[in-house]
């Protein structure tokens, strides 16, 4: 019998702006070792360490720009990694309103952006060997 397979997901408080359940994002120096910012970050949004085991995707939409009052327009990317959960106890922060560990086979009962539900697919895929990149 196979084992049980969760997401922990992290409500953040944009939510409430959109609707959507959302990833947490930070923002870094390209310098940052990457196992330490995931590493990091996921523990800051959620109380749980992880292990950064791989780069699941990169993720860019060259029509979703921010252009910001001086006249600075970037575009915006994400980063997905596959982590391996090595610790904590979930509890909620300054940007998080709630932090759950979802079963897999549940997530199309949530209200997930379709983009965020491909990163989801993408980092769940066992037979992906690549990141994706697009």
């Amino acid at each position: 019998m196979a084992a049980q397979r969760y997401v922990c997901l992290a409500v953040c408080l944009l939510t409430a702006f959109n609707g959507y359940g959302q990833f947490s994002a930070t923002k870094t120096n390209l310098t940052e070792f990457r196992g330490h910012l995931t590493g990091g970050a996921t523990n800051s949004f959620t109380g749980m360490s992880v292990e950064v085991t791989d780069l699941s995707g990169i993720y860019t939409d060259p029509r979703h720009v921010m252009a910001y009052d001086d006249g600075e327009v970037r575009q915006q990317f994400s980063l997905c990694f596959r982590t391996r959960l090595v610790g904590g106890t979930t509890t909620t922060s300054s940007e998080t309103s709630e932090v759950a560990f979802v079963p897999v086979d549940q997530l199309d009962t949530l209200n997930i952006h379709p983009s965020m539900r491909l990163r989801i697919s993408h980092g769940l895929d066992a037979n992906r060997t690549e990141p994706y990149v697009g």
